[in-house]
């Protein structure tokens, strides 16, 4: 009975894998298992599924490579020490053919709660020998409910170097230098201003297993270029100290490493792999962040560009962030200003934010305080804003497959019109409101009034589909 089991989890993730293509293949989410279709069709489906099977052209299983499965299958987490016993099933028997089909009608599917696409319920009592096979669907990418992405953690190749005794350090001065550009790996920069005019370097050498890492210094039109060479995980490597008058351009390649500044006004800019960036104030100049698996955290930053990847990103307080990329972790205590130009992904929890506009795609966001205005096109994402402040202007949100939880307070009031296509539209029972439409069906669900017994002096609208709505 095992085999015939692992036959239908093989054609299950055959559908899955088909859906899979609508998502990105490099995801960093863990998806709830669910999805919203049409009952009734699904039965049919399901009917039209058990007739078919006698008339299945089956492959031959006894010339699959089964250690190629194995290996694929590993890491959707399933056991598939029955799957090799597949090399002796005969599918011309049938006899184990008809006691395949009519096992599949003891599959049960529980859809009273898919509309709401909280749990996906799978009654296999009809299945027996069921019980011992396990499937991790937290890969499979394809289910809507994302749940928080992880944060990125792993070992900086950098960092072993921070705390021991350089072999080696030499020390250079440099005059008239306007710009120092880095280009650097395995290894740390710190970076200081001070009320001098030159620039000071100190290199720091640390020798492993007799091999030398080189730094190549060059200084010409008042640039200072610092390329380091002959480093890797088990060679040489090198950290630098750096000095540097105030308003000094800085522009960083860095990988496998640290940069640690304390407050700074020159233009900055930085491109990071593996690497992480700590910060205290950028004063005057705009600093561009890019990079990829890493982190970032700044105390204090007027306006700021981040393009990155695969980055957990936290800033005290900043004024205007210009965004791009994709499965990022923000953490912002106080924004001024949120804006992105292409569609951006990740979580995002917020302290207090005055206006974000934005399209966004699996994104998770939590904002505790919204003072002024929410704009975005939203797929595959769950917004809660906590609180939203008696000067708000509008909340617009075009979705699918994107739930928004808004709490309300009693004080502000505002005009509303909500259109849900396969969701729900629900408001506390403290709030007063006034409808002024009500229509649709049972897929559809049109919503205008007002919320709170004031003058509206702010608008809400959400047109939304497979999602809910929710008023607190």
């Amino acid at each position: 009975m095992r085999k015939y089991i692992v036959l239908i989890v093989l054609c299950t993730l055959s559908l899955l894998k088909t859906e899979a293509q609508v998502q990105p293949k490099d995801s960093i989410w863990n998806y709830n298992f669910g999805y919203d279709f049409d009952k009734g069709a699904f039965l049919k489906d399901m009917e039209a599924f058990k007739g078919d099977l006698q008339s299945l052209d089956f492959p031959d299983f006894s010339s699959f490579n089964y250690e190629f499965y194995d290996s694929i299958f590993k890491y959707y987490k399933m056991d598939t020490a029955g799957l090799s016993k597949l090399k002796n099933f005969a599918f011309a028997d049938s006899e184990k053919l008809k006691e395949l089909r009519e096992m599949s009608e003891n599959f049960k599917v529980d859809t009273a709660l898919f509309g709401k696409f909280k749990n996906f319920k799978i009654d296999t009592t009809g299945f027996r020998r069921f019980r011992g096979l396990k499937v991790d669907t937290s890969n499979f990418r394809v289910f809507r409910g994302m749940q928080k992405p992880r944060v990125f953690n792993y070992k900086n190749k950098g960092n072993d170097i921070s705390q021991k005794t350089p072999d080696r350090i030499e020390k250079k001065t440099f005059s008239n230098i306007t710009k120092v550009n880095f280009e650097h790996q395995y290894g740390n920069i710190v970076v200081q201003e001070s009320p001098s005019k030159q620039v000071d370097l100190e290199i720091q050498y640390f020798d492993t297993n007799g091999k030398k890492a080189i730094a190549n210094i060059v200084s010409a039109n008042n640039t200072l270029t610092v390329k380091t060479i002959n480093t890797g995980s088990n060679s040489g490597r090198i950290n630098y100290v750096i000095s540097v008058p105030k308003n000094t351009a800085l522009d960083v390649n860095l990988k496998h490493g640290n940069i640690v500044m304390d407050n700074y006004q020159g233009a900055f800019s930085s491109n990071l792999a593996y690497s992480n960036l700590k910060a205290g104030s950028f004063m005057n100049a705009k600093p561009v962040i890019r990079g990829s698996y890493g982190n970032v955290k700044i105390d204090n930053v007027q306006d700021i560009t981040i393009n990155a990847s695969y980055t957990n990103v936290k800033i005290d307080n900043v004024n205007k962030m210009e965004l791009s990329g994709r499965y990022n972790n923000y953490k912002i205590d106080k924004v001024k200003d949120i804006v992105n130009k292409s569609e951006i992904s990740g979580s995002f929890k917020i302290g207090s934010i005055d206006k974000i506009d934005g399209d966004m795609k699996y994104v998770n966001m939590v904002i505790d305080n919204l003072t002024s205005s929410f704009s975005s096109n939203c797929d595959y994402s769950n917004i809660k804003i906590n609180n939203v402040s008696p000067r708000l202007v509008n909340i617009n949100i075009n979705g699918r497959y994107s739930d928004v939880v808004l709490t309300i307070p009693e004080n502000v009031s505002a005009s509303f019109n909500v259109d849900l296509k396969n969701g729900n539209f629900n408001v506390d029972k403290r709030h007063a409101i006034k409808y002024t439409e009500q229509s649709g069906n049972a897929r559809q669900v049109i919503k205008k009034g007002q919320i709170g017994l004031k003058k509206p002096t702010a608008v809400i609208s959400i047109s939304n589909s497979y999602a809910d709505v929710k008023i607190k």
